[in-house]
């Protein structure tokens, strides 16, 4: 579980039978991104966060946000409370990914998420020349 609207404390340690928790990101504001690991094998996946969208919390809002910056769209005047850094999903995802490859060298990834994080999915592996499983991704322009 991360945390945003749908958090819910009782899945934060939750993961698949034979297999265990990798690194995670997961601020209460910003990109959000779990791994698990294959405890037999040398694979693994990172899972990237979609859109919260209740955007009367931070959380949504800075979704909300982070996607206008990803679509080159005007961002909203309340994405104001949020940093740049803060707002750069996509260079928060790739830093995730260099530093769980760094953590488990061994691992080969997989990228997936839905929505907002399909998109971090797709470009992500494509960056690291890995494969995606995407479920609702906007257009990568």
């Amino acid at each position: 579980a991360t945390w945003g609207t749908y958090h819910n404390a009782a899945l934060d340690n939750a993961t698949v039978s034979g297999w265990v928790r990798g690194p995670q990101v997961n601020p209460h504001v910003g990109m959000r991104a779990l791994s698990f690991v294959e405890v037999a094998g040398q694979r693994g996946v990172i899972v990237f966060r979609g859109t919260d969208l209740n955007i009367s919390g931070a959380s949504g809002m800075a979704d909300v946000c982070a996607s206008a910056v990803l679509r080159g769209t005007q961002l909203p005047s309340y994405c104001r409370r949020f940093s740049n850094r803060t707002l750069d999903y996509l260079a928060r995802a790739l830093d995730f990914a260099e530093y769980a490859a760094r953590e488990q060298p061994s691992v080969q990834w997989l990228y997936t998420g839905h929505s907002l994080g399909a998109l971090l999915a797709m470009v992500v592996a494509a960056v690291r020349n890995s494969l995606s499983v995407a479920f609702s991704a906007p257009a990568v322009t």
